[in-house]
């Protein structure tokens, strides 16, 4: 087990024996720190995968600071080590790998090193809520929960976006590239050109030897090849 990890701490004696107990077992320690504004520091500069965090911090609530590197960080792998017990509910909410009391024994930080590499060793570990890429010299960076369908047309790659307005960006990355970094909970490809949301999805028609899709507040339509239909009804439980 060998993964990069930022320490936050403010008393220096467990700090130094938590630091040297994951260094015994195989952490790479890259960044300590002893307040939430350090914390924050460490993790926006060395980009760890795990991250361990005190609550009660000199300079305020730990929980806000390590919450805010969750939403700046998905893929973070956060555990909180504290003697505020009552802070569980929320940090188990945002989705924190486990919570440790203090004062914790050595058995307790093993069955955290197993919670860990679990979580970590999964195949991508976890989809980012939104999706990123380049429309011409600029970085658009949408919800995927807004993203009715995308389609590749014409050696262009079209996002369309839920609303009146319907909205549509325009990439150079290929579909493909795309689709490896959509939820697969939410998406689905019903053709060598499209990939679409479900939670969109109004109406199915035959349209000549494919089927049409017509989508709730959006006025584009989509494709269904016969041969991604049948998937598709399993997704939507279509008998």
């Amino acid at each position: 087990m060998s993964y990069q990890v930022v320490v936050a701490e403010d008393n220096p004696k467990l700090r130094e024996e938590l630091v040297a107990f994951l260094t015994q077992n195989g952490f790479q320690v890259i960044a300590e720190a002893s307040t939430g504004v350090e914390m924050k520091e460490a993790v926006q500069k060395c980009h760890p995968q795990v991250l361990f965090a005190d609550i009660d911090m000199p300079d305020g609530d730990g929980f806000s600071a390590a919450k805010l590197m969750r939403i700046q960080f998905p893929e973070l792998c956060i555990i909180f080590i504290t003697g505020l017990s009552q802070f569980a509910p929320q940090a188990f909410a945002m989705e924190a790998v486990d919570f440790i009391v203090k004062p914790y024994t050595h058995d307790r930080l093993y069955q955290c090193f197993k919670r860990i590499k679990q979580a970590l060793d999964k195949p991508n570990h976890k989809t980012l809520p939104h999706l990123s890429f380049r429309n011409r010299n600029i970085v658009e960076v949408v919800d995927q929960e807004q993203i009715v369908f995308i389609s590749a047309e014409n050696k262009a790659t079209n996002v369309y976006l839920s609303g009146k307005q319907g909205k549509v960006f325009t990439t150079s990355e290929p579909l493909k590239e795309l689709e490896n970094r959509l939820d697969p909970a939410l998406f689905i490809r019903t053709h060598r050109s499209y990939i679409i949301n479900i939670k969109h999805i109004n109406r199915i028609e035959p349209s000549g030897q494919t089927f049409v899709l017509q989508f709730k507040n959006s006025v584009h339509k989509a494709h269904v090849s016969r041969s991604y239909l049948t998937e598709l009804y399993s997704r939507l439980q279509i008998q």
